[in-house]
């Protein structure tokens, strides 16, 4: 009943939410009349602005919704600054589209730079001020993680970097037993890792329910399979059909014609970069302006992958293949803007055009690679069902230092997620990610003691259990 009533409390908190930015975008569009107009706004410019009143709102829905912006405990402060800049922008350009297209030249132009500068800082304000009395109001909850004890403080690390809304409290890494249920009683989420057989997960989920505590579960490969299971009956017998783990014919059709477009459009978009970029990483390093790499694609599939050339020429003549790491010696200068701002993926586009990638999916790897994650999880052939991608799930909600098996659990749930408007999504999505520093950055090694030394908190070890304050 409590549980039942919190969840109301959320949704109304979130409809309410969602009609004071509507009400905001909109009143930037009206103030920005006035400042226009001084004050005095022609019936025959406010017209169009009032036909067009619900578009506006349903493109609200629609860009919040694809940036994050619905929920308020995604997003950091800065993510959340983010997300409305980009978000705002798509909302400027969809309608400046339909205005055009519906031939509203009396709408004038300059309204929306005026309005886009008041929105933003309407918006601001008033998400920033949201997110400060949700977070008085949910606090930051405190997290026991149940698994081994390397791969729980893995988690922790992670969980730690980024306390908006939760923090570690315990490392629970000894069996299941009446001991852990104390410590679940101490905290406010329990978080158990995919190693943990389904028995005592069962376990603790049960115990976790009992006390109305949050639980968060990372998935193992079986959990990933039943995503979008579909029910079947069988008589009085109720199971959960799988699927494979591949897009159907039907799907692969539309994927490709949607690739043709949205490529093609991206060249000509992007062919200024075609120029100026060769011209500028000639100037700062000797070397092929394009880089050509084998990778792997759908059914195992070689091809050359194309990229603006980033690293010194030949930079794993005497390494052999290796992964990049944050402070990569072999980078050029020029390769570290490039890379930052994902310019240097360009040239894909090409690869797309052409048919050996799609704009979205699991990203290419080189088979050396490719094999030698076979041989560490054979569950990784699975992402080699659909054709990779210039950007995917992996490259939304991961990061360039995310481990293989976590990219991989992300480019399964793609697969059995998949649709035309997932794929949309993503591909707007990117747009935010090319701003995010820490998606780009390369491989760094920090132990669990200097985070927590970092922001301030003690680590104290028993047998089996870790306790932080």
């Amino acid at each position: 009943m409590i549980l039942s009533k919190i969840a109301r409390f959320h949704k109304i908190n979130k409809i309410i939410t969602m009609i004071i930015d509507i009400g905001l975008i909109l009143l930037g569009f009206y103030l920005s009349y006035l400042v226009k107009f001084n004050f005095d706004i022609p019936a025959r410019n406010i017209e169009p602005f009032i036909e067009v009143l619900p578009i506006i709102a349903v493109f609200t829905l629609i860009f919040f919704d694809v940036y994050g912006l619905l929920s308020i405990r995604k997003n950091s402060q800065v993510e959340t600054i983010l997300s409305l800049v980009i978000a705002l922008a798509m909302i400027s350009l969809s309608t400046m589209a339909v205005t055009f297209i519906y031939r509203g030249f009396a709408f004038p132009r300059t309204i929306f730079f005026i309005a886009y500068a008041i929105q933003l800082i309407l918006l601001t304000i008033w998400r920033l001020l949201l997110i400060n009395i949700v977070r008085r109001i949910h606090g930051i909850k405190e997290i026991l993680i149940i698994g081994e004890k390397e791969n729980t403080t893995n988690i922790a690390k992670k969980v730690l970097t980024n306390r908006h809304w939760y923090t570690v409290k315990y490392l629970y890494y000894k069996n299941v037993d009446r001991d852990l249920y104390t410590y679940i009683d101490k905290v406010d989420a329990v978080m158990i890792t995919s190693e943990v057989d389904y028995e005592k997960r069962v376990k603790i989920i049960e115990r976790s329910q009992r006390k109305n505590k949050e639980v968060f579960i990372i998935p193992n490969l079986q959990d990933m399979f039943i995503l979008n299971s579909k029910i079947e009956q069988f008589d009085d017998i109720l199971t959960f059909k799988i699927d494979k783990m591949e897009l159907s014919l039907e799907q692969n059709i539309i994927k490709r014609l949607l690739d043709i477009v949205i490529s093609a459009i991206g060249l000509l978009i992007t062919s200024p970069f075609m120029i100026i970029v060769p011209l500028i990483i000639k100037i700062d390093s000797k070397g092929p302006v394009l880089f050509k790499q084998k990778r792997i694609t759908r059914n195992n599939k070689e091809f050359y992958i194309y990229k603006f050339r980033t690293m010194i020429d030949d930079a794993e003549k005497q390494t052999g293949p290796v992964f990049s790491d944050k402070e990569d010696p072999r980078i050029t200068k020029v390769g570290k803007f490039l890379r930052s701002t994902r310019i240097d993926e360009i040239p894909q586009l090409l690869n797309v055009l052409k048919g050996d990638m799609s704009m979205v999916g699991p990203r290419p790897e080189r088979p050396y690679f490719v094999q030698k994650f076979k041989d560490i999880d054979p569950d990784y052939s699975y992402r080699m069902n659909v054709k990779s991608g210039i950007t995917g799930l992996a490259q939304i909600l991961g990061k360039y230092a995310s481990s293989f098996d976590e990219k991989l659990k992300f480019d399964l749930m793609y697969i059995r997620n998949y649709s035309v408007l997932l794929d949309i999504a993503l591909i707007l999505q990117t747009i935010k990610v090319v701003f995010m520093k820490d998606k780009s950055e390369g491989l760094v090694d920090t132990n669990l003691d200097e985070i927590l030394e970092e922001i301030g908190l003690d680590i104290k070890s028993d047998l089996g259990i870790t306790r932080i304050k």
